[in-house]
């Protein structure tokens, strides 16, 4: 199990013993399921909007910080401003 696998797993443990999946699942976040393997356990999974919101709370600067602009760009927007700015500022 991989990184995200086991702190996906403990979340998603931890929200069971408070309650919570029953809400996600009628979300549309989680999917329930018998275990093929034990019918007393109940095996969860992501739906893609669950896959989606995972990788959101995950990566919360992706939704703060836009892409930076091309270095080039960023050139010419800086020295159009140092150019329409009084010389003695600069």
């Amino acid at each position: 199990m991989n990184g995200r696998s086991q702190n996906l797993s403990r979340a998603l443990e931890r929200l069971e013993r408070d309650g919570y999946t029953e809400q996600l699942e009628r979300d549309g976040y989680i999917e329930r399921a018998r275990s093929p393997e034990d019918a007393r356990r109940r095996v969860v999974a992501l739906t893609p909007a669950g896959s989606a919101i995972w990788e959101k709370a995950n990566h919360p600067e992706a939704n703060r910080c836009p892409p930076a602009p091309e270095t080039g760009e960023l050139r010419r927007a800086l020295r159009e401003i140092i150019a329409a700015s009084p010389a003695q500022r600069w």
